[in-house]
């Protein structure tokens, strides 16, 4: 396997985690009630996903300094930035809320 490939399956693993929040996010916002128990797991899990951005920019980074489409690239960038703040921001707000 490449160092390039190598690189790829680590974004790609950043990506997953992304969408496992996603999904979490999307389940709890579905529902009519959530539990404490469900705040403070969403509470939880934005503060370890916010960290995700700073490790999936130090690997993007290496993966255009190494390739030769740098246009895929950036979309792949702008599409894995434009899904954090989207749900980042959906979390910050429905605990704001949820905190009145």
């Amino acid at each position: 396997m490449s160092e390039m490939e190598k690189l790829i399956r680590q974004r790609s693993a950043l990506k997953s985690k992304l969408t496992i929040f996603s999904n979490f996010l999307q389940n709890i916002q579905g529902k009519e009630e959530v539990s404490d128990l469900e705040l403070i797991q969403l509470n939880d899990r934005l503060t370890r996903i916010e960290k995700l951005i700073e490790e999936f920019d130090e690997l993007q980074n290496l993966i255009v300094s190494q390739a030769e489409d740098l246009e895929s690239q950036f979309k792949e960038r702008e599409t894995f930035e434009t899904n954090y703040f989207n749900n980042i921001s959906i979390a910050k707000k429905f605990l704001m809320i949820k905190d009145q």
